[in-house]
């Protein structure tokens, strides 16, 4: 179970950690967010799922808007227009989003954080095959180990 979930520079909502239990209400007057949490939880779970693309978005109740409407105009702003949706099970980190727009193409929304994990994927697999093409692969988890100590 999801026990809480922290968001980060999504339209009204600066930084927020919220607590969950089996049972949630959002109660709030107009306009003070109870709908942009909501946005961001889904926008969390689209990215996690790898569906990012405007039709997925808008079919989930997501008001995809111009992208900088999108993120927050408050507070002390990131140099590169992100948010972050963190999803937390047991109290740590299960679900990692950091959500950008690609400008060239203002529908689409991209999820740097599993970007990067697949470039050092590539990376390591590029390894792999040049130490295989060498014969030395006696000692995989060993060099799988220390490359992500190194990349992280």
């Amino acid at each position: 179970m999801i026990n809480s979930v922290q968001i980060q520079n999504f339209k009204s909502v600066v930084d927020l950690k919220l607590e969950l239990g089996q049972f949630n209400v959002l109660i709030g007057e107009n306009g003070c967010g109870k709908s942009n949490i909501l946005e961001a939880m889904a926008f969390g779970g689209a990215a996690s799922a790898n569906k990012l693309d405007y039709e997925f978005l808008g079919s989930r109740g997501i008001r995809v808007t111009n992208p900088k409407h999108i993120f927050s105009a408050f507070g002390k702003r990131p140099k590169k227009n992100i948010f972050k949706v963190n999803f937390f099970t047991n109290n740590k980190p299960d679900v990692i989003c950091t959500i950008t727009n690609d400008y060239q193409n203002p529908k689409k929304w991209i999820d740097l954080s599993k970007s990067y994990v697949s470039n050092i994927l590539s990376k390591f697999f590029d390894v792999v095959m040049f130490c295989s093409e060498l014969r030395s692969i006696k000692h995989l988890h060993l060099l799988f180990s220390l490359f992500f100590l190194y990349h992280l």
